[in-house]
């Protein structure tokens, strides 16, 4: 049977459940200041930012968060993307999730969503694994970038870009049918010089055999060419 504890025993275990029941008041009171301070530090975040479950379901959000997607903070936590973003897009992020957690990598995304007014926005997501002190993930940490302006600045650059890429497309195809052009008309030249040459050739071998008294004269009465048996009724050369 066991003893009864005495005076001293009974003091000293009140004593102890004093001290272990203020330890636990100190580590709810340190609890509730981290709890706020993260509170406080993640509404205070001007990007979207969420922390969400091994099943890809939010533990917490921010405002900037709940104020993008239409809906109020208290009433995404244990909710999933479906709620605001639709069956695919839950889909598509759940993926995304999973793929952090098994890396146990960061993880950036662009991705083009529809928000609360309907409007398309670009966003550069960067997801991270939530790890335990085993090193086993337990959800993931995202934070998300408005990227619009930028993603419109580079379409606008891309279309500049196309633009004079068409631009020197059509100006090389005219440079190459130009260039064409002049090829074939210094080859008909060439052809025009072969002809004209081998026409003279002809020529000059009719003048030099011919036995008549042949002469060709400029408008100023000038002689060009005659006939060998013309030059020699002269006694001179054709030079």
């Amino acid at each position: 049977m066991a003893e009864n504890p005495n005076y001293e025993q009974l003091n000293q275990n009140l004593k102890k459940l004093e001290k272990n029941g203020f330890k636990e008041k100190q580590a709810q009171k340190m609890l509730k200041r981290k709890i706020t301070e993260l509170d406080s530090f993640i509404n205070n975040i001007p990007d979207m930012a969420w922390i969400k479950d091994e099943n890809s379901r939010f533990i917490a959000v921010n405002k900037a968060f709940g104020e993008a997607v239409g809906w109020d903070q208290d009433a995404l936590i244990n909710q999933t993307c479906e709620i605001c973003f639709g069956k695919e897009e839950a889909k598509k992020f759940r993926e995304d999730d999973l793929k952090v957690m098994k890396g146990r990598r960061q993880k950036v995304i662009e991705e083009k969503i529809i928000d609360s007014q309907d409007k398309g926005v670009w966003l550069e997501t960067v997801k991270s694994p939530i790890l335990d002190n085993s090193g086993k993930a337990i959800g993931t940490v995202g934070i998300s970038r408005d990227i619009s302006k930028r993603k419109r600045a580079e379409e606008k650059l891309q279309q500049a870009h196309n633009g004079l890429e068409r631009m020197v497309k059509a100006r090389t195809a005219e440079l190459e049918q130009a260039n064409a052009q002049l090829m074939l008309e210094i080859e008909e030249r060439k052809q025009a010089q072969k002809k004209a040459s081998y026409e003279q050739s002809l020529m000059q071998a009719l003048l030099n055999n011919i036995p008549d008294y042949v002469y060709f004269k400029d408008k100023n009465r000038r002689f060009v060419s005659a006939s060998n048996f013309f030059c020699d009724l002269f006694g001179c050369s054709m030079e």
